[in-house]
């Protein structure tokens, strides 16, 4: 089975748990989405942002 996530995508509680490697893999390419219980919006997973305590330095050759 594979998952076809686009904007916001909304997972079930279930599919998520049986599709996580994907679902992840999905996430860190930068496709965020939402996990849903019941019918109701639960979480929303979005990829790590990596440039957060991470100054860029300009001005400078590496």
């Amino acid at each position: 089975m594979t998952i076809m996530i686009q904007d916001m995508h909304t997972v079930t509680l279930h599919d998520a748990e049986t599709q996580l490697p994907q679902l992840v893999e999905h996430a860190a390419r930068g496709e965020a989405f939402i996990i849903s219980k019941g019918g109701r919006p639960m979480v929303k997973v979005i990829p790590f942002d990596t440039t957060i305590g991470h100054p860029q330095r300009l001005g400078f050759l590496e």
